[in-house]
């Protein structure tokens, strides 16, 4: 009878432990979905907030393509490389005078004609366009580490030979996407028209700072 007795606590004792791990493991799988590339992003917007997320889509297009496409991502290379995200802020430099540009704040011209990006700013932009945590121009930016900026006279030129027009922008906050179509043309030369591209931004909100962080671009005919 002890014996059973023991069995008895023990099979109680089995039951109680299997219960709360199935408990834990439910509470993990239900912390993952939101990090679950497929669970709904669906966002919240006034009316206000989406014009204002259309007319940064519309500059990030435009810097984007200006500054950061290249042959190699148009034949479907990942997104992120150090190229890309340099060509793309430093390309910011000929926004400086567009309000509407989410970044045209983030650098500065001295009178010598030296542009300046200050590191943290740098890498916000990485961070928030790109998905890339502390990332830094390469050594062909000068580095200044008393002022922790970047300076550069940018005399070797910026921008890949692309432009953009005819730009349609659809804001979606079902799917908490924005995505722009566009002509894509190649500037150099005499020109040519590479038909219509689409670019895809995700939005996301982080310390109450809403941004448009980019996921592809692809041609649609």
């Amino acid at each position: 009878m002890k014996i059973m007795k023991r069995d008895k606590r023990a099979a109680w004792f089995f039951r109680c432990v299997t219960a709360g791990l199935v408990l834990i493991a439910a509470a993990v799988l239900a912390a993952g979905c939101g990090n679950n590339p497929g669970a709904s992003r669906a966002v919240k917007l006034t009316e206000d907030e989406q014009l204002a997320l259309v007319r940064q889509a519309g500059f990030l297009t435009e810097n984007y393509v200006d500054g950061a496409l290249d042959q190699n991502i148009l034949d479907g290379a990942a997104s992120g490389s150090d190229a890309e995200i340099t060509g793309f802020i430093l390309t910011i430099s000929r926004y400086m005078d567009e309000p509407g540009h989410p970044y045209h704040d983030f650098v500065s011209v001295t009178p010598d004609r030296v542009y300046v990006f200050p590191a943290e700013g740098v890498r916000q932009i990485a961070y928030e366009v790109f998905g890339v945590q502390d990332w830094g121009f390469g050594s062909d930016i000068a580095f200044n580490e008393a002022r922790q900026q970047y300076e550069s006279g940018l005399e070797f030129g910026i921008g890949h030979n692309y432009s953009c027009k005819d730009l349609e922008t659809a804001v979606s906050t079902s799917t908490g996407t924005v995505k722009v179509s566009f002509s894509l043309e190649r500037t150099v030369g005499e020109g040519e028209a590479l038909g219509r591209c689409r670019i895809s931004f995700e939005i996301h909100s982080e310390d109450d700072r809403v941004f448009l962080r980019y996921k592809g671009i692809e041609a649609v005919e």
